[in-house]
């Protein structure tokens, strides 16, 4: 699951995360200037665009996709989930990664950023 403590989310914790493994708070760490931006790989803004165009073309061709019965628990897991908001009030886009998740939760690799699916 990645890690929701950290604005940042830039990878999988189990337990304490870099970010905070001292005990002190996120916010602690930010005010003070500590919290470990750009510490972790993070892809760029053109490598999540490329990601993204990628999965829009997989969902829409139906290259990679997931039975139906797994798409009906994701779309049940993202509807009930804080991370979900409707853009534009016809969209429901993840907040976490950006993706419609009418389309990813459609392609097999797709996963979701909270770790819930």
């Amino acid at each position: 699951m990645k890690c929701l403590q950290c604005e940042y989310r830039q990878r999988n914790c189990h337990g304490a995360c870099a970010c905070t493994v001292s005990g002190r708070d996120i916010t602690d760490h930010a005010d003070k200037g500590d919290c470990p931006k750009g510490f972790f790989n993070t892809p760029s803004a053109t490598i999540k665009l490329a990601h993204g165009v990628v999965g829009i073309a997989k969902a829409v061709a139906g290259i990679d996709r997931a039975d139906g019965e797994t798409i009906s628990k994701r779309i049940d897991l993202c509807k009930a989930c804080e991370h979900a908001k409707l853009a534009g009030g016809l969209l429901r886009k993840c907040e976490l990664c950006g993706c419609a998740v009418r389309l990813k939760v459609r392609v097999k690799g797709e996963s979701c950023p909270a770790g819930k699916w």
